[in-house]
Protein backbone atom coordinates (compact mmCIF):
# COMPACT_ATOMS: atom_id res chain seq x y z
CA UNK A 1 0.00 0.00 0.00
CA UNK A 2 2.79 2.45 0.87
CA UNK A 3 4.54 1.65 -2.41
CA UNK A 4 1.30 2.39 -4.24
CA UNK A 5 0.97 5.75 -2.52
CA UNK A 6 4.58 6.64 -3.27
CA UNK A 7 4.09 5.71 -6.91
CA UNK A 8 0.88 7.78 -7.09
CA UNK A 9 2.65 10.76 -5.52
CA UNK A 10 5.57 10.50 -7.93
CA UNK A 11 3.21 10.34 -10.90
CA UNK A 12 1.33 13.38 -9.62
CA UNK A 13 4.59 15.31 -9.15
CA UNK A 14 5.67 14.38 -12.67
CA UNK A 15 2.34 15.51 -14.06
CA UNK A 16 2.60 18.79 -12.16
CA UNK A 17 6.11 19.38 -13.51
CA UNK A 18 4.91 18.74 -17.07
CA UNK A 19 2.11 21.25 -16.53
CA UNK A 20 4.50 23.84 -15.05
CA UNK A 21 6.76 23.48 -18.08
CA UNK A 22 3.83 24.44 -20.34
CA UNK A 23 3.00 27.66 -18.46
CA UNK A 24 4.53 30.87 -19.68
CA UNK A 25 4.21 33.72 -17.21
CA UNK A 26 5.40 36.14 -19.85
CA UNK A 27 2.55 35.07 -22.15
CA UNK A 28 0.06 35.34 -19.31
CA UNK A 29 1.33 38.81 -18.42
CA UNK A 30 1.12 39.93 -22.06
CA UNK A 31 -2.38 38.48 -22.48
CA UNK A 32 -3.65 40.25 -19.37
CA UNK A 33 -2.33 43.59 -20.57
CA UNK A 34 -3.76 43.02 -24.05
CA UNK A 35 -7.20 42.40 -22.53
CA UNK A 36 -7.17 45.59 -20.46
CA UNK A 37 -9.90 47.09 -22.63
CA UNK A 38 -12.14 44.08 -22.04
CA UNK A 39 -11.74 44.16 -18.26
CA UNK A 40 -11.38 47.95 -17.91
CA UNK A 41 -12.57 48.50 -14.34
CA UNK A 42 -12.19 44.92 -13.13
CA UNK A 43 -9.08 43.12 -11.90
CA UNK A 44 -8.24 40.41 -14.45
CA UNK A 45 -7.16 38.01 -11.69
CA UNK A 46 -9.86 38.31 -9.03
CA UNK A 47 -12.57 40.30 -10.84
CA UNK A 48 -12.71 42.89 -8.05
CA UNK A 49 -14.03 46.25 -9.15
CA UNK A 50 -11.11 48.64 -9.51
CA UNK A 51 -13.19 51.81 -9.42
CA UNK A 52 -16.60 52.48 -7.89
CA UNK A 53 -18.24 55.76 -8.86
CA UNK A 54 -14.89 57.03 -10.09
CA UNK A 55 -13.03 56.24 -6.85
CA UNK A 56 -10.37 53.53 -6.72
CA UNK A 57 -11.77 50.61 -4.70
CA UNK A 58 -8.58 48.55 -4.47
CA UNK A 59 -5.18 49.38 -2.96
CA UNK A 60 -3.42 49.23 -6.35
CA UNK A 61 -4.65 49.31 -9.91
CA UNK A 62 -2.93 46.26 -11.46
CA UNK A 63 -2.78 47.87 -14.88
CA UNK A 64 -0.87 50.87 -13.54
CA UNK A 65 1.16 49.05 -10.89
CA UNK A 66 2.79 46.64 -13.34
CA UNK A 67 4.86 49.51 -14.75
CA UNK A 68 6.42 50.18 -11.35
CA UNK A 69 7.13 46.61 -10.31
CA UNK A 70 10.90 46.06 -10.71
CA UNK A 71 10.63 42.29 -11.09
CA UNK A 72 8.06 42.55 -13.87
CA UNK A 73 9.94 45.31 -15.66
CA UNK A 74 13.20 43.38 -15.43
CA UNK A 75 11.69 40.02 -16.33
CA UNK A 76 9.49 40.95 -19.25
CA UNK A 77 11.31 43.75 -21.06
Amino acid sequence: MVDSLIKERNEAMESLQDYKDQISLKDLYTDILQNKDIFQDVCPACESELYIVGNRAVPLNPYLNHRNHPLLVFTFL
